[in-house]
Order: structure tokens, then sequence, then C-alpha cells
């Protein structure tokens, strides 16, 4: 199969002649990158986010050719892919494979990346091949962040949830017993993780603390159970802070719990 040149397809494009959409693999050098970039003239405004997660997956080496890419219009322009190209741009042009397609009909952008967004959920699922809880994600990067690993305001790469996921699946399993545990946010359920983690020998024990929690029963103002409960009943919000301090008092609550400690106030 005769490979496909960016000059004459360039060159025919010019000349104003048809061209049918052509599609090639290349090694995105700086200058074909740059060239690319330099026809971004009609896009959406670029999300650094986005360009960041690119750019932290292409330096822990885990970029790989897959079908999605570049797309450029038959009348020269970029329709899809800046963030990838920025990402290449900002790390020093790494020689990357990608897929182009070429001479792409001008009205083609206005389908682009209007459908249903893989979320992480689905990719744990297509990673592992089977089900992951719905907050599985969430806890991955909530232990992420308190590990130091994850800033507040990065982005979170799916290899690094793997990793995560991996490194505690075991912990993230055994929170199937705890009543109620699909009521509980990330940031509560990773703190059980940590514990589960920290104390493996005492699971059940944290488990049946938890279930003491979630039922609210037969509870009193020495117990950390009821001193638990009565924050999260009352915290508000998801911001950052809100889920780090949810994190900090649950973690507090388990270790007076197993510690045999009576509690007065529940503090961070």
């Amino acid at each position: 199969m005769k490979e496909f040149s960016f000059d004459a397809w360039e060159n025919n494009a010019k000349g104003k002649e048809k061209m049918k959409a052509k599609s090639e693999v290349r090694v995105m050098a700086k200058d074909l990158v740059d060239t690319l970039l330099g026809m971004n003239t009609n896009n959406r405004a670029i999300k650094q986010k986005i360009v960041d997660m690119y750019k932290k997956e292409i330096t822990k080496g885990n970029w790989m050719l897959t079908n999605q890419g570049i797309g450029v219009s038959s009348d020269m322009v970029l329709i899809d892919g800046q963030h990838r190209l920025m990402a290449l741009k900002e790390t020093g042009y790494p020689m990357v494979e990608m897929v182009i397609v070429w001479g792409i009909h001008p009205d083609a952008q206005k389908y682009v990346d209007i459908h249903a967004k893989r979320s992480m959920r689905d990719i744990f699922h297509f990673v592992y091949d089977t089900q992951i809880g719905g907050l599985v994600p969430a806890i991955c990067a909530m232990i992420q962040k308190v590990k130091g690993t994850l800033g507040s305001s990065e982005v979170i790469v799916p290899s690094e949830s793997f990793e995560t996921y991996d490194e505690y699946k075991e912990e993230i399993d055994s929170l199937e017993p705890i009543k109620n545990g699909k009521r509980l946010s990330a940031p509560v359920l990773a703190a059980v993780v940590m514990a589960f983690k920290s104390y493996p020998s005492r699971t059940l024990d944290i488990i049946g603390f938890m279930n003491r929690v979630t039922a609210n029963e037969n509870l009193n103002r020495k117990m950390p159970e009821w001193h638990l409960n009565s924050y999260l009943a009352s915290a508000r919000g998801g911001g950052a802070s809100i889920q780090k301090e949810k994190y900090a008092k649950t973690l507090k609550a388990i270790e007076y719990f197993l510690s045999g400690k009576e509690m007065g106030v529940l503090r961070a």
C-alpha cells in the first residue's frame, strides 16, 4: 500500500482539487506538530487540564497508538487533536505515533466529541474486565491526594488510578460488607480503606464500627461511632477542604475506636 504523502495532499488542496479523506499513522516529529498547530484557526478554547493529563501520560511512558488522533479538514483547518498536539509540544516533541486523517469535510467538526464520553468507571471496566463500583475511581483519587501523589488541582490520569487500585484492591473489596456503604462518600470510604491497610488484623472490627455508624442505633456521646455519625449527618458540600476533612475525621474516629478510647470531640 502506497504511503500517504502530506506534501502531495497539501499541494492538491491548495490547487482546490477535490480530495478524498485519507488516513495514515505518522511519527509526530516537531515540524509536523508545529505545522498542524498552525492550522488550529477555528477550534474551541484549549483546556490546560486536558493538556496536562496528556502530558502526564506521555512523560510516564503510557502513551499508546489508538484509533483516536488528529483530524484536518479539506480546507486545511485542524478540527480535532489540539490538546494532544499541545501536550506533544509542551513535553518537547517526543517521537510518538498518532493517526492523522486528512481531508475531512469541514462540517465534520460539528460532530467531534459530542457523544457519550467514557467515565473512569467505564475505563476501569475495560481494564479489569469486571464491573467496578461507581465510587472506586473517586476512592482511588482520594487516596492519591492524601498520599501526596495527586495535588488538589491536578488532573487525574487513568494509569495512576490503576496503580492505586492494584495496590489497594484487597482493601477496597473489603468495603462490601459495610451496610449502606454506597451512601457514604468517597473520602469516608478512602479513610476506611487506609484503616484496613494500616490495621489488617482489625478489618472485621472496622467493618463493625462502620456498620454501627451507618445504622445509628444504641450510640451514646462517648462513642466515636456517635461522633462520626453526627459529623457526617451535618457535613455539607463536596469541595476539596470538605473532602479532606471527611477523610481525616473518619480516620480519627476509627483510630479512637481501635484504641478503645472514648471521644469527647471529633477533631481532624
